[in-house]
């Protein structure tokens, strides 16, 4: 039997694609082990079938994070009694890659983003440059390359030279347990995913200021922004109707989505990454029948040029994303029009048609 190591430097529980990734591998005859950071607001994981290992590290974030991450990912891959070792994103990749040439063995690498244009990255140009040069040594001559959406599988080729194949990271097919009845009285909405820089949730909730009294914000996530973000709902006196759920494991992010009666999903354009991004939220909320707010950026105009699920922003600014939440609320023949593109959407855009381009890849290297 085929085995495989994969490392991932965020918390298992949050991490939808590895999950699906892992069950998939479990699946299809593979011993699969799990290997990520556990944090002391982490909520116990496991996944049946896959064996889980979690680390913990001196740091929290910041170089030595990194540093320290990827010193005991290339001891765990170099000890490791796996066929393959899968190394998920940028700040993994050195640790895994140099374990994998070391002792001989099959090398994966996912790429879920464009490391060196996260928002996070923007307004520090010590730990850019780091990351650029990573990228420059690391992020060559890898033969097997994983990525998320056809925007970064442009950028892996041009600043790269990486052919990869592109696994959208689309969530299971499920059955939206609401109707659009009880959408329309639903007054929830909803954003969900990282409380962290560039995802307009400062604009956001200063548009609620403007929306109707009988509507909520649903914030579900974690992350550093949230303290100032509850600063600002504070000063703006609107801790009845702004709630911050905090990191919600899948099954109840599933409930919430399906109680709200729109999702949000703003991301600044000046963030190369999050320009050529597919967020998971929006795929969440197609999969719930939410009509939903976001970008127009490369991979939501194009998917919504195929099915309309989305009101799409040319900015993020305050009085564009009042408007849209407003006209949102107000205009139920286009909401009733944008959940029903999203039902024939989640037929195409679900994890039981995209997993079978895996097929195909594990085949080759087995």
């Amino acid at each position: 039997m085929n085995s495989i190591d994969l490392f991932v430097s965020n918390d298992l529980v949050t991490d939808q694609r590895m999950q699906r990734i892992a069950v998939w591998l479990y699946q299809h005859d593979y011993a699969v082990r799990v290997i990520g950071r556990i944090q002391k607001t982490s909520k116990p994981f496991s996944i049946h079938g896959v064996r889980t290992k979690r680390i913990q590290t001196l740091f929290e974030n910041g170089p030595f994070f990194y540093a320290v991450l990827n010193l005991r990912y290339m001891l765990i891959g170099l000890f490791s009694k796996a066929n393959f070792l899968y190394s998920v994103d940028l700040d993994t990749l050195p640790g895994v890659k140099l374990a994998a040439r070391i002792s001989g063995k099959e090398f994966i690498w996912d790429c879920h983003e464009i490391f060196t244009g996260i928002p996070e990255l923007t307004n520090r140009k010590f730990q850019r440059t780091l990351w650029t040069w990573i990228e420059k040594i690391f992020a060559r001559n890898i033969s097997k390359v994983l990525t998320v959406t056809g925007s970064v599988q442009n950028y892996l080729l041009d600043h790269c030279g990486l052919l990869s194949t592109v696994i959208h990271n689309y969530p299971n097919k499920i059955n939206t347990s609401s109707l659009l009845s009880q959408k329309l009285d639903s007054k929830v909405i909803l954003f969900q995913g990282a409380i962290n820089q560039g995802r307009g949730l400062d604009i956001l909730i200063q548009a609620m200021q403007f929306i109707s009294q009988d509507y909520i914000l649903h914030l579900a996530g974690e992350g550093k922004e949230r303290p100032g973000l509850e600063s600002l709902v504070r000063s703006l006196n609107l801790e009845d109707r702004i709630k911050f759920l905090g990191q919600l494991i899948p099954e109840e992010l599933k409930s919430e989505t399906d109680a709200a009666y729109m999702g949000i999903s703003l991301l600044n354009s000046e963030h190369q990454n999050s320009y050529a991004s597919l967020a998971n939220k929006n795929l969440d909320y197609i999969m719930a029948g939410l009509p939903c707010i976001t970008m127009n950026f490369p991979e939501y105009s194009r998917l919504n040029k195929q099915w309309e699920v989305a009101i799409l922003l040319d900015h993020a600014d305050l009085e564009c994303v009042r408007n849209a939440i407003q006209h949102l609320i107000t205009n139920k023949k286009l909401y009733e029009h944008l959940h029903l593109e999203c039902l024939k959407a989640k037929e195409a855009l679900n994890w039981e048609q995209e997993s079978e381009k895996l097929t195909l890849i594990f085949r080759d290297i087995a």
